[in-house]
């Protein structure tokens, strides 16, 4: 048999490809509850979340939040971001947010509040909007108690809307002309 470098980088190469191999086939975490991303420049996110029964706050039992996606310069500094990290994970992001509160499941909303921001943390897995939290990873809604202190309190669970149902929501908040 004789030797070549060829053949022992394709033997290399293979063993490596096999080392990868295995360690992908570890455990892997379940995806958190609302999968929404930090580098998504072109996302646009609807998340709604619903009062549990009997939990006095907040004063809406259902809210909806529209995470808006980043502006086109917003896009080109989170380029530049990524770059100037040397293609490092971005561990925190600011989007733009609108604030849907009903008082019932149905209909239109009592309350629209825009031009809000919404902090997402994928070190603490969590979405801060204003007066509230929301945890990824379980879907937990905290919301302040009482309205502008500090405390937050569970008072209920969000889900991320599908696309298409994201979307359909959007559309139906629409002002009719």
């Amino acid at each position: 048999m004789t030797f070549s470098p060829a053949s022992a980088m394709r033997r290399i190469s293979v063993m490596l490809l096999a080392s990868l191999c295995v360690q992908g086939a570890q455990a892997v975490d379940p995806p958190p509850a609302i999968n929404v991303s930090e580098i998504c420049t072109t996302c646009q996110d609807v998340i709604r979340c619903t009062r549990d029964p009997g939990s006095p706050v907040p004063a809406y039992p259902v809210v909806v939040y529209y995470l808006h996606p980043h502006s086109t310069w917003e896009q080109i500094v989170t380029i530049w971001d990524y770059l100037i990290r040397f293609g490092k994970p971005k561990q925190e992001d600011t989007r733009e947010l609108t604030i849907y509160e009903f008082m019932a499941p149905e209909g239109r909303p009592a309350q629209i509040r825009g031009g809000q921001a919404a902090k997402l943390s994928a070190v603490k897995m969590t979405i801060d909007v204003p007066g509230a939290r929301i945890d990824r990873t379980s879907g937990q809604w905290s919301v302040a108690d009482p309205p502008g202190a500090t405390e937050l309190r569970t008072a209920g669970s969000c889900t991320l809307l599908p696309v298409a149902d994201g979307f359909a929501f959007l559309r139906s908040m629409a002002p009719t002309s």
